[in-house]
C-alpha cells in the first residue's frame, strides 16, 4: 500500500489541513479484526511451560526503554520472532511455538500470506487473557504496523479491569500525568516482572526496534531512509495502542534510529488520560513540521466504548482534578452515511481521501451484496444500532465499523468545534 511506505517528509499535511486516508483505515480495520481469531487457551499453555523455566539471560533491574533492558550484543543477535529462543533456548522456543500455532494463529498467518505480509505477536500485555499486541509488516517494504487487540465478550475479568473508572499515576509512561488504571497496567504494570522488570512496553519497543533494523538491512534502504511505524487498535485495544504510541511520541529513541513514527487509526477508542496530558500530547504531535502526524479516533453510531466512558474534555465543564476526569486523545472522525459528510470534531480542515471514487466504493459494496445473506446481515446490524440506548452496545462491533466505512462519503469533512 503506497500510503504506508510514503516517507514522512513527503506528507503534504500541515497543522491546519490533513488527509484521512480511507484506504489505510480499511486496511487497518482488517488487521485489528483478524486478531480476534487468536485463541487464549494456547497462550495459557505456553505461559505454563515457561513458568518454571529459568531464562538464559536476565535483564537488569532498571526502568526505561528496550535499549536499556538488554545489551547491544544481545540486540544484534535478534531477528523478528526470535526473543523466546534468545532467552529460553531453542528447545523451549520450539515447544512454545508449537503451542502458539493454534487454529486462530494459523488463520491470521494464512490471511497475511494472501496479502504478502507477515505477522508476529510481540507482547501478551501482562495477562494470559486474549488481549495482545502484534506486529504486521511487508518484508519487501519499509513499514511496520503495531496492532493491539481488545477484550472479547466472554472474558469477564478483562471487562472489569477495563471499566475500572479510576485515573492513576502514569508510572513509567511519563511524570506528572494520570491514565486509566486498567489500560496502564496492561502496558506499564505497577508490579515488576520476575524476568528482570521487562514490561509489555519494553517488549513492544524491542520488537519494533529489532524489526526496523531487520527491514533496513534486508531491503538495502538508502542512508537516512527510515521504517514507518503505524499503529491501530479496535475498542479497548485502542487504549493500549494510544499508550504505546504516545510514549513513542515523547521518547522516539525507544524505537531506535531506524524507525519513524507515523499515524494511528483507532476504531472506537475509549478516553484514557487526564486533562493535563492531552495538552502535552497535542503540542508534541505538531512539534515536527517535517513529519505531521495524526491520531484518528474513528467513531460510529454512538459506540458505547467511545462515547459513554467517563470523560471530561467533551463536556462544557472540565473537572481537571477529578480521578474520573477522563480525556480522549486524538482527533475524532464521526462516520456517517453517504451523502452526508463525515464529521471532524476539531478546528482544522480534514479531507477523506481514497484512490477510489465514491461511485467505485458504492459499486464495491454492491458486489459484496451478491454474497448470500450479506445485505440482510448489514441491514440487521443497522437496525440493531438504532435501538435507543441498547444500540450503542452493538455499535462497537468491528463488523459494523466495516459496514459503516463502506457507506461513507469522500471529500472534505464537516467541522464541529467544541
Amino acid at each position: 500500500m503506497r500510503a504506508l511506505k510514503q516517507p514522512a517528509d513527503e506528507n503534504p499535511d500541515n497543522e491546519h489541513s490533513q488527509h484521512f486516508d480511507y484506504d489505510v483505515a480499511k486496511f487497518m480495520l482488517q488487521l485489528t479484526s483478524i486478531l480476534y481469531e487468536r485463541e487464549n487457551d494456547s497462550i495459557r499453555k505456553a505461559v505454563h511451560v515457561l513458568a518454571n523455566t529459568r531464562p538464559l539471560s536476565y535483564a537488569p533491574i532498571i526502568g526505561g526503554a528496550a535499549q536499556n533492558i538488554v545489551s547491544n550484543s544481545f540486540q544484534e543477535r535478534l531477528i523478528p520472532g526470535d526473543l523466546v529462543r534468545s532467552r529460553f533456548g531453542a528447545e523451549k522456543a520450539d515447544e512454545v511455538r508449537k503451542m502458539l500455532d493454534s487454529r486462530g494463529d494459523m488463520l491470521i498467518k494464512d490471511w497475511c500470506m494472501r496479502f504478502g505480509i507477515e505477522f508476529e505477536v510481540v507482547s501478551e500485555l501482562n495477562d494470559t487473557a486474549s488481549t495482545f499486541a502484534g506486529l504486521f509488516w511487508d518484508p519487501r517494504s519499509n513499514w511496520i504496523m503495531v496492532a493491539c487487540k481488545g477484550a472479547t465478550p466472554a472474558e469477564f475479568g478483562e471487562w472489569l479491569s477495563t471499566f475500572d473508572p479510576v485515573l492513576v499515576e502514569s508510572g513509567d509512561h511519563s511524570t506528572g500525568f494520570k491514565f486509566h488504571k486498567g489500560s496502564r497496567e496492561r502496558v506499564f504494570p505497577s508490579e515488576p516482572c520476575d524476568l528482570g522488570h521487562i514490561t509489555p512496553y519494553d517488549s513492544i519497543s524491542l520488537g519494533v526496534k529489532t524489526l526496523a533494523k531487520h527491514l533496513r538491512r534486508t531491503n538495502g534502504l538508502p542512508q537516512g531512509a527510515k521504517i514507518n511505524v503505524w499503529f491501530t487498535g479496535h475498542s479497548f485495544g485502542c487504549a493500549t495502542a494510544s499508550l504505546v504510541y504516545s510514549k513513542f511520541l515523547t521518547s522516539p529513541e525507544d524505537m531506535g534510529k531506524n524507525a519513524e513514527l507515523r499515524d494511528v487509526y483507532l476504531f472506537g477508542a475509549p478516553a484514557i488520560s487526564d486533562t493535563k496530558y492531552v495538552q502535552v500530547f497535542n503540542q508534541k504531535m505538531l512539534e515536527d513540521p517535517k513529519c505531521q502526524r495524526a491520531m484518528w479516533r474513528i467513531t460510529s453510531n454512538g459506540d458505547a466504548v467511545a462515547v459513554c466512558f467517563p470523560k471530561a474534555r467533551d463536556w462544557p465543564l472540565h473537572f481537571s482534578y477529578s480521578n474520573v476526569a477522563f480525556v480522549h486523545l486524538g482527533t475524532e472522525v464521526k462516520l456517517r452515511d453517504y451523502p452526508l459528510k463525515c464529521v471532524i470534531v476539531e478546528n482544522r480542515t480534514v479531507c477523506v481521501s481514497s484512490h477510489f471514487t465514491t461511485e467505485q466504493i458504492a459499486a464495491q459494496r454492491s458486489d459484496r451484496y451478491t454474497q448470500q445473506g450479506e445485505e440482510r446481515r448489514e441491514l440487521v446490524g443497522m437496525l440493531l444500532q438504532r435501538i435507543p440506548i441498547f444500540g450503542r452496545l452493538f455499535a462497537p462491533c468491528a463488523m459494523y465499523y466495516w459496514d459503516q466505512l463502506n457507506r461513507v462519503s469522500l471529500g472534505q469533512c464537516e467541522q464541529i468545534v467544541g
